[in-house]
């Protein structure tokens, strides 16, 4: 049996070449389909930490007040202060290091579904500025590219072959494996779960 494959690819390098390579294609296709899937469930099934924040605030969030912006949003507007004053209910979206082509996706995901009555939108001078860092920090979105056709201009940004990379279905979460699994194996609250996307800090500055 040995010798007459071998006679065979002696005969046919190039069939033998070809088939190896296909086989090769489809396990890898396979592999990330799988992959891909499993970190997929993983994700959309978190129940707290940033992630979560981040698919609350794109398919679920429904409040009459609503915040969007990076770390100064997401520590200074505390939600029982807006409530017991406007009588409205509230939610933070802000999210560390995340400027404004993060926000507007959020906020496109958002109206998709509803028109909150206050839209709170908090950004400094800076984030209009041309730069790289504004465009590599929106990956956090990239999950949401499948199922929110809304905000793929935005994640297009990236760069030009960024729409044939989302082909793959293991890509979207390759900078979310570690997070992503902690928070789904957490069972203890801590003082990082947030209120109503507020994320308070503790401490004394000086």
């Amino acid at each position: 049996m040995i010798t007459r494959i071998m006679t065979y690819i002696r005969k046919h390098p190039i069939r033998f070449f070809t088939a190896k390579l296909l086989l090769l294609i489809v396990v890898i296709v396979l592999l990330d389909f799988s992959l891909g899937s499993l970190f997929r469930y993983l994700y959309f099934h978190q129940k707290k930490g940033e992630l979560y924040r981040i698919t609350y605030a794109m398919e679920q969030s429904n409040e009459d007040l609503i915040v969007y912006g990076s770390s100064r949003a997401d520590h200074h507007y505390h939600p029982e202060i807006f409530k017991k004053r406007l009588q409205l209910s509230f939610f933070n979206t802000g999210l560390e290091g995340e400027h404004i082509f993060f926000q507007y996706a959020l906020l496109k995901g958002t109206l998709k579904r509803f028109t909150p009555k206050v839209v709170i939108l908090d950004f400094t001078a800076g984030e209009f500025k041309k730069d790289r860092e504004s465009y590599d920090r929106i990956s956090n979105l990239l999950p949401y590219y499948d199922n929110h056709p809304e905000i793929r201009s935005i994640l297009e940004l990236r760069g030009p072959y960024e729409k044939y990379k989302l082909l793959s279905k293991l890509y979207p979460y390759n900078s979310e494996f570690i997070q992503v699994a902690r928070n789904v194996m957490a069972t203890r609250q801590t003082k990082e779960d947030d209120t109503e996307g507020y994320f308070p800090l503790y401490g004394i500055t000086h």
